[in-house]
């Protein structure tokens, strides 16, 4: 009985810490490092199309945008694109289309990391080059140049990653919805 009377004055005795034991608040830094997801850009890309029995065949774009983080962490952000998408034909030669794209994305800064929903419109005209190789001239001026064309709407999900504060690379996954019909 005399032990559990000695666990019981024990257990309800107060608990002293020696306050250098505590751990101090964090100190919240007056000048945080600046986002790497705010500002203006320009880049290019590849486009590669191949299916089972045919040539690959390679596209690309060169795109302009800018983008603002905001306060929350969340990161909006407007895209201008234009370039070549190839499309995949029995007969081997290049086809596909020359396009122009404006789009608005939302992401969210994860430090190096931004994942993101994007949606966007624009204009593609159908090419058809004699040759195996595109005509650069015909590509970079097809998208308004005669002929019809069409307007498309797109929407998807990616993620960059700045690998240094001057590269970035990224992965999309796209959807596009031709007004006229792919």
């Amino acid at each position: 009985m005399k032990s559990l009377a000695l666990i019981a004055i024990f257990a309800a005795a107060p608990a002293w810490a020696d306050p250098a034991l505590t751990i101090p608040p964090a100190p919240i830094d007056p000048n945080p490092s600046p986002s790497f997801w705010n500002g203006a850009y320009v880049g290019g890309g590849v486009t590669f199309a191949a299916a089972k029995g045919q040539k690959g065949q390679v596209g690309g774009d060169v795109f302009a945008g800018y983008d603002k983080r905001l306060a929350n962490n969340f990161v909006i952000g407007v895209k201008f694109d234009t370039g070549y998408a190839p499309f995949l034909t029995p007969s081997g030669h290049f086809r596909g289309f020359d396009f122009a794209m404006g789009e608005v994305k939302l992401g969210y800064d994860f430090a190096r990391v931004s994942p993101y929903v994007f949606v966007g419109g624009g204009l593609a005209r159908a090419t058809n080059f004699s040759s195996p190789f595109p005509d650069a001239a015909t590509t970079l001026n097809g998208a308004f140049g005669a002929g019809p064309g069409f307007g498309v709407a797109t929407f998807g999900a990616g993620v960059d990653y700045h690998v240094t504060n001057n590269l970035t690379v990224g992965v999309e996954a796209r959807v596009v919805k031709p007004s006229g019909g792919f």
